[in-house]
């Protein structure tokens, strides 16, 4: 078994000797997910990714906030529209009549 890392990923363990030979049985298994798990949080790790995963999340957290704020500005927009009950009024039409504003 070997393995592979780029440039700037710490070594992970667990090492293995170059003699040693594993057999198809759940010793190699626990051994492959552990030396995969323990490679993926070294990478996870390395300055390299954190520089990545935080342009990522930036990234991401702008498009939630432009599009909550599309979203507000819609809403306020068809309430503005609707006279504020949901509802479209067509164009040329009357608002509906009422005592208080009437008055």
């Amino acid at each position: 078994v070997s393995c592979v890392a780029k440039n700037g990923v710490t070594e992970f363990g667990p090492q293995c000797d170059t003699e040693y030979v594993f057999n198809k049985d759940s010793t190699f298994r626990d051994f492959l997910l552990c030396k995969v798990v323990n490679g993926q949080h070294s990478a996870y790790n390395s300055s390299k990714f954190k520089v990545m995963i935080e342009r990522t999340r930036h990234q991401m957290l702008g498009d939630l906030v432009q599009k909550f704020r599309m979203d507000t500005e819609s809403k306020s927009r068809d309430a503005k529209l609707s006279g504020g009950n949901g509802a479209w009024l067509p164009l040329g039409a009357s608002r509906p009549q009422s005592p208080l504003l009437d008055a």
